[in-house]
């Protein structure tokens, strides 16, 4: 199993993610509908868990093309990477919507953890990634973050890896999560899991 790295420079985490959209979850939602147009996707699906009225994740799916783990290695951990200004003419052509490479970073505006699900020519890829660890360096040095891998080029939606990180969510939360895991199963897709979301500002989402 090869490693994933994450490399930022200092406070950028905080700069581009928590500071762009914090209490701002409106603005996470369309960002993540914005990745989604430009995975291709035909369908997408946003859910808000709750526990009793506190939302507790957002759930965003999507059924676009996905990505392979070398995909994830050399585009989504590459923070502020170019987008494609225009894509080859076809008949689902469209024009990038994200903010160019920091989009990822949207969800750490409102929670504290936030998971990358792909599945993609069979293969399934599950990072989760903690905010307060990818902080807690200081300096201005560039740092190397490992997210925790929960499964890495499987095609095991059961796993013993997958559910005992499932058993540590409440049963809504998990259930749900399967729900979309099926989903994604079908074909191929991408999920972004965020979660652990603070409670102070939950007001922001009435």
């Amino acid at each position: 199993m090869t490693s994933y790295v994450l490399k930022y420079s200092h406070n950028i985490i905080e700069h581009l993610g928590l500071k762009l959209y914090q209490n701002k979850p409106t603005n996470v939602i369309a960002e993540l509908v914005s990745n989604s147009w430009d995975a291709d996707a035909k369908n997408a699906w946003i859910d808000i868990i709750s526990d009793n009225g506190n939302p507790l994740a957002i759930i965003a799916t999507d059924n676009g093309k996905s990505m392979s783990d070398a995909e994830i290695k050399s585009n989504w951990l590459v923070i502020a990477k170019k987008k494609e200004v225009e894509r080859v003419a076809n008949t689902n052509s469209r024009k990038p919507m994200g903010r160019k490479g920091i989009g990822k970073l949207a969800p750490f505006g409102i929670g504290k953890k936030v998971d990358l699900i792909t599945f993609k020519d069979n293969k399934l890829n599950w990072l989760a990634l903690n905010y307060l660890e990818m902080v807690s360096e200081s300096g201005t040095e560039l740092i190397s973050y490992e997210p925790r891998v929960i499964t890495q080029n499987s095609n095991d939606f059961f796993s013993s890896s997958i559910n005992d990180y499932l058993n540590t969510f409440p049963d809504g939360l998990k259930n749900k999560i399967r729900e979309r895991l099926d989903i994604i199963s079908k074909s191929h897709g991408t999920i972004i899991l965020c979660h652990d979301l603070s409670p102070r500002r939950y007001r922001d989402w009435e």
